[in-house]
């Protein structure tokens, strides 16, 4: 496959990846709550370099019930946060859920599985990604 058939894959193929993210981070909005609480929560560097401010990955985990059913989930916010790959917004976000703390979680009500805790569109992140995927796209269709 050609350089540029990549690129427009990469480029259109995220863009539509955003724009379910941010559908889905709007309408979390309105989400029905339950009680959750914090399995564990930690930080860790990609890398292996624990000096390194960047490359940082933080690890939630968290249980809540709908109906008498058990979930477990890992996700945080709709989206992806940029910023969070640098080492003090990672900790910052293990601090605000630590470990056994109950937490309020958002889930869809057509699809309980499927929770946050922070509902809501990652505006900032969101444009970010959304112009790097456009800069993809637009390398692949130039001719």
């Amino acid at each position: 496959m050609p350089r540029d058939t990549y690129e427009v894959l990469l480029g259109g193929g995220g863009l539509l990846y955003l724009l379910w993210s941010l559908i889905q981070g709007i309408t979390s909005n309105g989400w029905p709550t339950t009680e959750g609480k914090i399995l564990w929560s930690s930080t860790r560097n990609r890398y292996g370099g624990e000096s390194l401010p960047w490359g940082w990955r933080r690890s939630i985990a968290y249980r809540y019930q709908v109906a008498g059913v058990t979930y477990t989930s890992r996700r945080v916010y709709v989206g992806m946060r940029v910023f969070e790959l640098w080492k003090g917004k990672a900790q910052e976000l293990v601090h605000r859920y630590p470990t056994s703390a109950k937490v309020q979680v958002y889930y869809d009500p057509s699809k309980p599985s499927r929770s946050v805790l922070e509902p809501g569109a990652q505006l900032g992140s969101t444009l970010f990604y959304a112009t790097l995927c456009a800069l993809f796209l637009w390398g692949g269709l130039r001719l």
